[in-house]
């Protein structure tokens, strides 16, 4: 087979694969509580979905104050033994701004890093 022959079947290759390799990485799908919330009571935990599998035992959930002090971080566990879902339990909350810092590991082993906010009024 020539050179040329073989670039064509590797880009067509590719082509093919590009679809499946994209869908691979999680991505966060739903919160509670969600992004920019306004809580008239402070949650007991953060709750999150993902679009696939993530590794619970290697992801991080860090809450943290206005002030950017840590109030609340631990290993994620799974809600309800879905491997598509974490929580992280929090302390009781006071009224403030909050946000939440993920360091998260997805199943193919890519790393997922977002931050989300929410209010207790």
């Amino acid at each position: 087979m020539s050179l040329s022959k073989k670039i064509a079947v590797l880009l067509v290759s590719l082509l093919f694969a590009w679809p499946m390799l994209s869908a691979a990485h999680a991505s966060v799908v739903r919160s509670i509580p969600q992004d920019k919330a306004v809580l008239s009571a402070p949650p007991k935990a953060v709750q999150l979905w993902f679009s696939s599998k993530v590794e619970a035992g290697w992801s991080k959930v860090e809450v943290r104050n206005a002030h950017g002090d840590l109030i609340a971080t631990g290993e994620a566990e799974p809600i309800k033994n879905d491997p598509k879902s974490m929580q992280v339990s929090l302390p009781s909350l006071s009224k403030g701004t909050y946000e939440v810092r993920l360091n998260v590991i997805s199943y193919d082993g890519h790393r997922i890093k977002s931050r989300s906010s929410f209010t207790v009024q």
